[in-house]
């Protein structure tokens, strides 16, 4: 169930806080446009590189790094609303996240290489505690709530969205990423009305 995390909220007043926010987005943007494997994972050997060094195999894609980018995402997206930081995140949880996990154990990557086996593992270390931190929050933003009272879808999958509150509760029939047919389903809606935000992700345009 989507759960209650408002978005387009004031970081604070004053030229600090606008300088703050202007740091990070523009940090986000130059890590998702030069620092980003095609999987969505970030950095090799625990740390940024130069523009386009990204090697197949080795310290790749490091399970905490990747959590870590979601987290400053997931801040950015509250304060700005914006839907590009969602297609960002969306890659970074297909295209790696959820592909460190072992589906049939739980046991995660600590690093996820583009070529090789993965090793998957089940000690505890930063990484492999950072993975299921990641997975469990997905929940908190698949569906969000803005602050006029509205509700954002900002992931897609099969399954129920009913943010808490809200009035709202959406059943979701998909196969996606894989088919990009979407079903909605309205099981219960709120009076007076609200608004409901769908976001279309970029790679569909």
């Amino acid at each position: 169930n989507g759960q209650h995390h408002g978005t387009k909220h004031d970081p604070g007043h004053g030229e600090e806080a606008r300088r703050c926010l202007d740091a990070a987005s523009k940090a986000w943007a130059d890590i998702a446009a030069k620092r980003m494997y095609i999987t969505g994972a970030v950095s090799y050997r625990e740390h940024f590189h130069a523009d386009g060094d990204f090697p197949n195999t080795a310290d790749v894609g490091e399970c905490c790094a990747t959590v870590t980018l979601m987290q400053l995402g997931l801040e950015l997206f509250r304060i700005t609303g914006e839907a590009s930081i969602m297609d960002t995140l969306e890659r970074a949880i297909y295209g790696h996240l959820l592909g460190a996990q072992q589906a049939g154990t739980g046991d995660i990557c600590y690093y996820t290489a583009l070529e090789g086996t993965k090793p998957y593992n089940h000690s505890i270390n930063c990484c492999l505690s950072s993975g299921p931190r990641g997975i469990a929050l997905l929940t908190t933003f698949a569906a969000t709530r803005d602050a006029d009272g509205g509700v954002r879808v900002n992931l897609w999958s099969d399954g129920t969205i009913a943010p808490p509150d809200s009035g709202l509760k959406l059943r979701v029939a998909t196969n996606w990423p894989y088919e990009s047919a979407v079903k909605l389903t309205v099981d219960a809606a709120p009076a007076p009305e609200i608004t409901l935000r769908l976001r279309i992700p970029a790679c569909t345009g």
